[in-house]
């Protein structure tokens, strides 16, 4: 049951009531089950006292936690609700490691009288000022605490109780024939009775017994009777039973039913055969079958051991299940590990929660945690290695410290080491990796060398087999970057795909026999049957479609999409091809561009062209700064240089022409040699040179592209890039709207100017008014324009008048609010003058009329 600890301040973290075990590790009990009499100074027996240790884990998240916490712990009488018992113990910092933690729990005198306890426990993380979350069930204590007020005799001396003989009692401290026995069926008692020299045992109906040697009885389950007549039956070393006579018979005692053994909680129900363990069982929850399996006097509880030698050595470790000869031997301290075949975790010592299934499986860990190993030596080196799973024959065979490795198949990471976060599926996949981490390998032999490289993924039969320190690659496929050794950040999809690739990274191939041929080149990227095939030494390619880029070896930075795309280029660079055999015949040509089926099909060392379009400069050889937009523009330029033909067969016929501009629909489609030519919408003449055709015959001309939409009449600007365009005005456009407030006080500063103008700018000298920018950009540099040098230029007389209304705006409100005043004054006058008209006529009727 899960109780997750949710109060704020908090960790959330998780105590589970089957993890956190609720072990009490037995204190070390007096032996109170039995009385001995022996001769010689009595020794001292000392108080337990009432502490005890008690032994939990802690998860967070589903992980086992660490760090420090703050226990509580509360002793009460009630499964749920009732009374606090006994002192609350409080832990604070207990620390925890690897979600384990111990601590040490007194409660005080007299708790453990008998009666049923619980105990309940809070948890919160360590220096929290939050409330303690309260874990639910509460735990049910098991009887072993209650061992702590056995009681110890010394000195006794006269007569004693039976009751009060608990304990060891000083064979000085009795006198011959001192003790007497009632009349009975015979001594009896549920332990060793010890008769020493010329000790007498007498009375009434009871047998006389004088010894000169020790003579010692034992019971199993009830008494020992001595019968007055009994013979002996002659067998040595045999328990034998007697007959209705008195007599020992001669056979041995037979057993027809069941064997019960004491039901006391102090004492291991145990089975010997010759000598040595073979049965045994404890309160604890232990239980041992086999030669020397478990170790009778561990602290442990719930261990499970079967086997000759298995767990043997086991002191402190609980909860763990050890099948198999020498399995779990040397575990000490280790908890919940399951070890199930010959030698399965012989070495493991305080490692915990670890799995072994099979011969010699994790045969040497010691302290690894959380390790699963199904199979023959499966983890057989492993040490301190923890939370690895390994299925198959010799499946991660040498690892010592690697964590969080997977490994399915025989001799799958057999030689992994201290390698991390590795997962290999497949017959000797990752085989040699001694300590690359993060690597991926699924399929017979995939990553079979690699040794330090990290980071790998590897499908397919013989993928990356031979790679060694190469790292970040993908390679899925039969033989996929089977060639690899040092090489990284390679993806290669598909049977040979980056085949012979050695050292070249930051590859991708997707497709049979993609970069086949690669060795040293990188960043390149091929998507198609044999696409960039022959590639070598070249970087930088992309090639999608079959055979694109097919017999390139050294080029550089170019780009293929089609069918045969820049198929016979060798050492070209920079040149993107998109379309079936675009760019096909290129071998040297650099920084061409061919957008279309076939076009610049028949470019050789031409660079800086641009194609697009249906046979677009398909007859280029050599000419370069070609471009070419529509079907076949510019179809029969062999080596003419810089030319832009956009439309249906522009500048069809050109071979030789440099710098013709040709725009429309057979737009410069006469000329052949001329050059400097701009045609629009016209078809030129064979001997044109710098000529410009617009069109045929128009009337009207129209000029787009006017920033904004001006209204008639309003003024048109140029703005600081050279366009024409109306400033707008609208909110649509503005932002950071705010009242001008006091900005425009600038103004009163300004010296308004007349002049006329140098007479390079107006020759007439015509008299203007306005100011002048310097003088403005010294009171208010917001008024001012500069040119492309950040030289002062002209003043934004738009913003000075917005200036000018605001201060009319700021006069205007000045000379309302006086007007208001006075208005105001004017009634109060009036107010006034009435008041003084009614005093006056108060005080003539008081003076009888008179003023």
């Amino acid at each position: 049951m899960n109780q997750p600890l949710t109060q704020p301040g908090s960790v959330f973290q998780t105590m589970k009531s089957t993890e956190f075990r609720n072990r009490l590790m037995k204190p070390i009990l007096l032996p109170i089950c039995f009385l001995a009499l022996a001769f010689g100074p009595a020794p001292r027996a000392f108080g337990q006292g009432t502490a005890f240790t008690y032994q939990g884990s802690l998860t967070d998240s589903a992980s086992p936690a660490n760090g420090n916490y703050d226990l509580e712990f509360y002793l009460r009488d009630a499964a749920s609700g009732g009374s606090p018992v006994g002192t609350t113990n409080t832990i604070a910092p207990a620390a925890v490691s690897n979600g384990l933690f111990t601590v040490t729990l007194d409660f005080g005198a007299g708790v453990f009288d008998g009666t049923s306890r619980w105990l309940e426990i809070g948890v919160r993380t360590n220096g929290s000022l939050a409330a303690y979350t309260t874990l639910s069930p509460r735990q049910a204590l098991t009887p072993s605490p209650y061992a702590i007020f056995a009681s110890t005799s010394s000195n006794l001396s006269g007569t004693v109780n039976v009751g009060q003989l608990n304990g060891t009692v000083g064979n000085g401290q009795l006198a011959h024939s001192s003790i007497t026995l009632n009349a009975g069926a015979g001594l009896s008692g549920g332990g060793t009775v010890t008769l020493g020299n010329s000790t007498t045992l007498s009375n009434t109906g009871v047998l006389s017994v004088t010894g000169n040697a020790d003579i010692t009885a034992s019971t199993v389950g009830g008494a020992v009777a001595l019968g007055d007549t009994a013979t002996s039956a002659a067998t040595a070393s045999t328990l034998v039973k007697r007959d209705g006579s008195g007599n020992f018979s001669a056979a041995s005692i037979t057993l027809n039913g069941s064997l019960n053994l004491p039901a006391t909680l102090l004492s291991p129900d145990i089975i010997y055969s010759g000598g040595v363990l073979l049965l045994y069982a404890d309160s604890s929850g232990n239980f041992f079958a086999g030669q020397n399996a478990g170790n009778s006097s561990t602290s442990g509880g719930l261990n499970t051991a079967i086997g000759v030698d298995a767990l043997s050595f086991n002191t402190s470790g609980s909860q763990n299940t050890a099948n198999g000869f020498q399995a779990l031997e040397f575990n000490t301290s280790g908890n919940d590990n399951t070890a199930d075949g010959f030698q399965a975790l012989e070495f493991n010592t305080s490692g915990s929660q670890n799995t072994a299934s099979g011969v010699a499986a994790l045969y040497s860990n010691t302290t690894g945690n959380f390790n699963t190993a199904n199979g023959y030596a499966a983890l057989f080196s492993n040490t301190n290695g923890s939370d690895n799973t390994a299925n198959g024959y010799q499946a991660l065979n040498n690892n010592t410290s690697g964590i969080e490795n997977t490994a399915n198949g025989a001799f799958a990471l057999a030689n992994n080491a201290n390698g991390s976060q590795n997962t290999a599926d497949g017959y000797q996949a990752l085989s040699g990796n001694t300590i690359g981490s993060y690597n991926t390998a699924s399929g017979y032999n995939a990553l079979y060398s690699n040794t330090i490289g990290s980071n790998n993924t590897a499908n397919g039969d013989a993928a990356l087999y031979y790679n060694t320190s190469g790292s970040d690659n993908t390679a899925n496929g039969n033989q996929a970057l089977v060639s690899n050794t040092s090489g990284s950040d390679n993806t290669a999809t598909g049977v040979f795909a980056l085949n012979n690739n050695t050292n070249g990274s930051y590859n991708t191939a997707n497709g049979a026999s993609a970069l086949g041929n690669n060795t040293s080149g990188i960043e390149n990227t091929a998507n198609g049957y044999e696409a960039l095939y022959n590639n070598t030494t070249g970087s930088n390619n992309t090639a999608n479609g079959a055979f694109a880029l097919f017999l390139s070896t050294s080029g550089l930075d170019n780009t293929a999409n089609g069918f045969e795309a820049l198929f016979s280029n060798t050492n070209g660079s920079q040149n993107t091809a998109n379309g079936f055999e675009a760019l096909y015949s290129n071998t040297s040509g650099v920084g061409n561009t061919a957008d279309g089926y076939e076009s610049l099909f028949s470019n050789t060392s031409g660079s800086d062209n641009i194609a697009s379009g249906y046979r677009a400069l398909y007859s280029n050889t050599n000419g370069s700064d070609n471009t070419a937009g529509g079907v076949e523009a510019l179809y029969s330029n062999t080596s003419g240089t810089e030319n832009t033909a956009t439309g249906f067969e522009a500048l069809f016929r050109n071979t030789s022409g440099i710098n013709n501009i040709a725009l429309g629909y057979l737009a410069g489609f006469s000329i052949t040699t001329g050059s400097f030519n701009i045609d629009i919408g016209n078809e030129g003449l064979t001997t044109d040179t710098s000529v410009i055709r617009l069109g045929s015959i128009q009337t009207q001309t129209f000029i787009a592209g006017i920033s904004g939409v001006p209204v008639s009449g309003s003024s048109v600007t140029v703005n600081s890039s050279g366009q024409l365009g109306v400033a707008p005005s609208s909110r649509r456009f503005k932002q950071d709207i705010r009242s001008m407030d006091d900005a425009s006080d600038a103004l009163l500063t300004l010296r308004p100017v007349t002049f006329r103008y140098k007479p390079a700018i107006d020759p007439q000298g015509t008299l203007q008014f306005g100011l002048v920018a310097e003088e403005v950009d010294e009171v208010d540099p917001d008024l001012v324009v500069h040119d492309d040098q950040h030289g002062i230029y002209t003043v934004r007389y738009e913003a000075v008048n917005a200036m000018l209304l605001n201060e009319f705006l700021k006069e205007h409100r000045a000379v309302e609010e006086q007007t208001r005043t006075v208005e105001e004054q004017t009634v109060e006058i009036q107010n006034l003058k009435q008041r003084l008209d009614k005093l006056e006529q108060l005080i003539t009727r008081n003076n009888g009329g008179h003023q």
